[in-house]
């Protein structure tokens, strides 16, 4: 399904048009309920603070002294978030639009590379292997469920698709469209279909690659849509989209089944 954004959508911009797709009403949402959700949803301030830092450090190549300052507001706003929300996405992260936080309590994401329409839950960590001396990062793909309490880390490469189940402990490639489970990770099923879980989705962009502004500007302005639809910027939700949040949050204890199914 499609949902509303500006012609030249910033990542920021199309994050809230998912938000609002799942969370909301979508194109119909009032502007009272927006106002609401934009002082009162945690999840949205976390991922507008992340946002904001990869502004100020592309604003300080331009204009250093702006910049500054504006790195600085980024810093407070940051520990903050660290402090009160136990969240920390470091500005050096190169995520994709249509990032959603699901709860953001313990997120914990390191300078890795993650593509477009990433849906993270509580207590995840992404971000290096120090204990063997890995100092790299993952890279992570496009449509890419992680679940509760997983860990992703080292120099590995998740494919588009994959389904991170609760409390994985990932260090190691896994395939496109895998669902991983356990500790050690290790791929449960191939081909999984994680739609439902992931739910509104955009196109992809390049990420972590030496894509231009320009180049970033026109693939942003590929609407979001739900998986199997394809509908007019203008057009409303059909009727029942409001209920996708539950599609998202129901999908969990999908995942959870079938780790547990596989091999606990």
């Amino acid at each position: 399904m499609l949902v509303d954004g500006a012609h030249e959508a910033g990542d920021l911009e199309v994050d809230l048009a998912k938000m609002y797709a799942i969370v909301l009403d979508g194109p119909r949402t009032s502007w009272l309920s927006r106002l609401r959700f934009w002082l009162f949803d945690y999840e949205l301030h976390c991922v507008a603070c992340y946002r904001f830092g990869r502004w100020a450090g592309r604003l300080r190549t331009r204009r250093p002294l702006l910049g500054v300052l504006a790195l600085g507001l980024y810093w407070f706003w940051n520990r903050r978030n660290i402090r009160i929300h136990h969240a920390d996405i470091f500005r050096r992260a190169d995520i994709g639009p249509g990032l959603l936080l699901m709860h953001r309590s313990g997120v914990i994401v390191g300078p890795a590379v993650i593509g477009s329409n990433c849906v993270l839950h509580q207590n995840v960590t992404i971000g290096q292997r120090i204990a063997d001396g890995d100092h790299g990062l993952p890279t992570i793909g496009d449509d890419v469920w992680i679940g509760p309490g997983a860990v992703i880390c080292g120099a590995i490469t998740v494919g588009d698709g994959c389904t991170i189940s609760a409390g994985t402990v990932l260090s190691k490639d896994v395939p496109p469209h895998s669902l991983v489970g356990g500790n050690p990770g290790r791929v449960i099923a191939r081909e999984y279909d994680n739609s439902n879980m992931i739910n509104f989705v955009i196109a992809p962009r390049p990420v972590g690659r030496a894509a231009g502004a320009s180049e970033r500007v026109e693939t942003n302005t590929v609407p979001i849509e739900r998986r199997g639809d394809r509908v007019g910027l203008d057009t409303p939700p059909p009727s029942g989209s409001g209920g996708s949040t539950s599609g998202v949050e129901g999908s969990t204890s999908g995942v959870d089944g079938s780790t547990s199914g596989g091999g606990s």
